[in-house]
This record gives structure tokens, sequence and C-alpha cells, in this order.
């Protein structure tokens, strides 16, 4: 159950549980209710982290930034978390020191493991497109699908994969493809009616 260290309007220190204002008076349930339903978000903007929902946490975020300031360090941590899965280290760095001492260390660590699967998705994107080049597409095809597992948020490894699963045949993985693109807003003009060339999915 969501609790108040002081009263907002008056400031007067609060016991456990209190909902009325021993200062002045005040009912303090809509302020209770404001916490309840910031607390909700602050939940659920990490369930969406977690899982990186990129967007979904993106608009708990900005709700959370319209709602309350009076929780700085929780949320410098969810800024902290989107900066991260959007690979913006410069502002993780920057609000590293607003956060807790053991939150800080945590996104830290989650930064540098990070930086680790965007340089490894990286390096296989370039052995993928070097194989791709030399005509070794099965290995390009396994490479491509490597690398957006490390990275599935950048779009230029999608429209490789997608191009060497057309050339290998793998219809099944081309569907996907195209989705992953569409969900980056990023597919090709060149495939903007692929679907309808590709076999139908079996059932």
């Amino acid at each position: 159950m969501p609790q108040l260290d002081a009263c907002p309007l008056c400031r007067s220190v609060l016991e456990a549980g209190a909902r009325v204002c021993p200062g002045c008076q005040a009912d303090l349930t809509p302020y209770l209710d404001l916490e309840a339903l910031i607390e909700r978000y602050l939940v659920l903007a990490r369930e969406y982290l977690d899982r990186n929902k990129l967007d979904q946490a993106q608009v708990i975020a900005d709700h959370l930034s319209q709602l309350t300031n009076q929780h700085p360090a929780e949320q410098a941590e969810i800024a902290a978390r989107l900066a991260i899965l959007k690979g913006d280290f410069q502002a993780v760095t920057a609000l590293i020191p607003q956060l807790k001492p053991d939150v800080a260390e945590a996104v830290a660590a989650l930064m540098q493991q990070r930086k680790a699967q965007l340089f490894k998705a990286h390096e296989l994107y370039n052995h993928a497109l070097s194989a791709a080049r030399t005509g070794a597409l099965p290995l390009a095809a396994e490479h491509t699908a490597q690398a957006v597992h490390h990275d599935p948020a950048d779009a230029s490894i999608w429209a490789l994969k997608l191009k060497v699963d057309l050339k290998c045949g793998h219809w099944q993985r081309c569907y996907a493809d195209l989705e992953n693109l569409d969900r980056l807003g990023a597919r090709p003009p060149e495939f903007y009616r692929l679907e309808e060339l590709l076999p139908p999915l079996s059932s």
C-alpha cells in the first residue's frame, strides 16, 4: 500500500497509514491514489524494459514525467535503462550519479553488457556481409540470425538478413524479417509488396 512521508500541501510529517494530514487536516486520499498509480507505472515500466519493449516503456516514462517529480531516482533509473536500449551511453553515464548506489552499479553493468552485445552484432553483421559477397549464403544467413539476436533494433541487420534469406529460399524467415522491419518502420521500398511474391505460409 502506498504511503506518504509528508503532507503534499503543508509538509507536515505523516505517520504510517495516515489518510488525513494532522497539520492542515487535508484529505490525503487523492494523493495516495496518485502515489499508487505512480508505483504501478514504475512496475510496468520495469517489466517492459526487462522484455526489451522500448516503445511501451517510453510511453510509461513519458506519463511518469507528467505525473510527478517526487521520484527522481526511480525516474532516472527508467530513463537510464531506456537510454541503454537506445544505445545512448552518454546519456546513461550522465544519469548514473542520480541513481541509488546499488541501482547505479546494476545499470552500469547493464550498459557494459549492452555495449558488448552491440559490438558482437556489428562483428557478425560484417562477417555476414563478407560471406554474402563471396557467395557463402548459408553462412551469411547463420551470421545474420545471430546478429539480430544480439541487436534486434538494428534495421540494417534485418535488411541484410532479409536479402540473404530470400536468396537462400528461407520463405518463413522472410516473413519474420519483414515483420521486424515493419516494427522498426524501416522496410526498404523495394520490398513494400514482397509478400505478394512469396509462397504463402503453410498453416
